[in-house]
């Protein structure tokens, strides 16, 4: 096009090769830790999280924004605070704790706050996070089912959590070769299935 990278993406974004290394290590953590395992974690992180906050929802105060529970995703779990302001629990969470929690958007805004479980995360940071919100709803006298916390453990097994770490951590530190180019190493985790729409995002 002939315009300056600052004219494109705005003159406070990184330079374009920084995006470019931060895909490429994305892209290493996730071939070390293959396309089966990150769906597995991302599995039972979801149902850790789902669990935790099934059990908090039986004293009545919280509630899931999806109430199918075959319809609810492996990426992010969305909770109601029906009632109640739920800026009180995200604001000592993030003050008291140091642990930032997603607000609600869109048509739901203001009415509750979202775990996320999915990308570059694992069970100690995900049971952390639960521990956290917990802590919250104590101090804050919130109503809420006890034993969260231990339901959300009881799915992620204690054996799993290291595997969990090392696989978010890099894992045996094997993923891309520096030596293979972007789009090859897209290919890799496309396989046969879906390598036409990667190669579309690699070389636009």
């Amino acid at each position: 096009s002939g315009l300056l990278p600052e004219v494109l993406f705005g003159r406070n974004e990184p330079p374009l090769h920084h995006y470019h290394n931060t895909f490429r290590k994305a892209l290493d953590l996730l071939l070390a830790e293959g396309l089966d395992g990150a769906h597995t974690r991302h599995r039972l992180l979801a149902e850790a999280v789902r669990a935790c906050v099934g059990v908090w929802a039986k004293a009545g105060a919280l509630e899931f924004n999806i109430m199918d529970p075959d319809t609810r995703a492996n990426s992010v779990t969305v909770v109601l605070t029906p009632g109640r302001d739920p800026a009180r629990l995200r604001d000592f969470c993030k003050d008291t704790c140091g642990l930032t929690i997603g607000e609600t958007i869109g048509e739901i805004a203001g009415t509750g706050f979202r775990i996320g479980h999915m990308g570059h995360v694992n069970a100690p940071a995900v049971l952390g996070a639960l521990a956290t919100i917990e802590l919250g709803l104590s101090a804050l006298s919130i109503p809420h089912g006890a034993g969260g916390l231990q339901a959300g453990d009881d799915i992620v097994e204690p054996d799993q959590h290291g595997a969990f770490f090392d696989a978010v951590a890099g894992g045996d530190g094997h993923g891309l070769d520096p030596a293979v180019g972007l789009g090859d190493d897209l290919d890799r985790l496309a396989g046969p299935r879906g390598a036409h729409r990667l190669d579309r995002f690699a070389h636009g």
